[in-house]
């Protein structure tokens, strides 16, 4: 059932009318089984309606995750304002630090009793540079759906962020780019072969 109004657990701001639309395009896409390219022009609001579907589907669909958000450095505090502005509720952990912060991270705020079945957050949100050096850690949990932002990053299908991400074998993914092609088809190709895989 679309929205046409905004849900009253988006907080924070008023979406605009393209933005509910982007949710019930990401929504339906959800329903069907499908994997998205959300390719909005920079600007339009990528992240909000990204951080507004995940908090959909926690509401709606009552999917707590464990869910994953990974991001470039240079955007990470803006993905974390987003989350607390427009979803307060949703239990969002920035993975970021030095070894001893992120042991401390894996062993105080990511599970219960140490058990990756017994996630304590909804959200981890984590720097590409992060899910490669920790991968190992993270394979354990149990992921039901992945956001890449500036997936343009995943055009070259023999990159270790390509790798690394597909490791962790996350049936449900959003790829988020303004520019899902710059060079060639074969950047797109490899984009739609990352995210070819249904949910399951």
């Amino acid at each position: 059932k679309p929205f046409r109004d905004q849900p009253d657990y988006i907080k924070g701001g008023k979406l605009r009318d393209f933005q509910i639309l982007g949710l019930n395009f990401l929504a339906h896409n959800w329903c069907q089984g499908r994997n998205v390219i959300l390719a909005d022009e920079m600007g339009l609001g990528k992240t909000v309606q990204t951080v507004s579907f995940i908090s959909w589907l926690i509401h709606n669909r009552k999917q707590q995750g464990p869910m994953m958000v990974a991001v470039p450095l240079s955007t990470l505090p803006a993905w974390y304002e987003t989350f607390k502005f427009w979803t307060p509720d949703v239990n969002v952990v920035v993975y970021t630090g030095n070894r001893a912060s992120r042991e401390y991270i894996r062993q105080y705020e990511l599970t219960f009793d140490g058990d990756p079945k017994r996630p304590k957050f909804n959200v981890l949100l984590a720097t590409y540079e992060l899910v490669g050096t920790d991968v190992e850690h993270l394979q354990p949990f149990q992921f039901q759906f992945l956001a890449v932002d500036e997936a343009h990053r995943l055009k070259n299908r023999e990159s270790k962020l390509y790798a690394h991400l597909m490791s962790l074998a996350i049936p449900n993914k959003l790829l988020i780019t303004g520019t899902p092609m710059q060079n060639s088809i074969e950047e797109l190709s490899a984009l739609l072969d990352f995210y070819a895989d249904s949910i399951q």
